[in-house]
């Protein structure tokens, strides 16, 4: 079975200290990309799923600008740790925006 994008999340999101440095956007794009790299891309299941990501966070904030949605969520955010929570409600608000 390929691992899952959204399982890994879900379970970042339960006990961040425990996969993160700290609790911020950038620490958690920054696992996001090492888990990415740590397999072969076709061996996640719903990677493109997880990439379609990008666009719709730079479509929901009107974003014309080269930002990762990292940044783009920081951005809309008092600081990283609000960012980092934040990005968990807009990724479950993508994800519903695709059924």
């Amino acid at each position: 079975m390929h691992p899952s994008i959204q399982a890994t999340l879900k379970e970042v999101q339960r006990r961040p200290q425990l996969y993160l440095h700290r609790i911020s956007i950038l620490s958690l794009r920054d696992f996001i990309m090492g888990f990415r790299f740590g397999l072969e891309v076709e061996q996640i299941e719903d990677w493109d799923q997880y990439v379609a990501f990008q666009p719709w966070i730079e479509a929901k904030f009107s974003v014309q600008k080269t930002l990762s949605w990292a940044r783009i969520i920081l951005n809309e955010s008092q600081d990283e740790e609000e960012a980092f929570y934040a990005f968990f409600a807009y990724y479950q608000e993508y994800l519903e925006s695709l059924k």
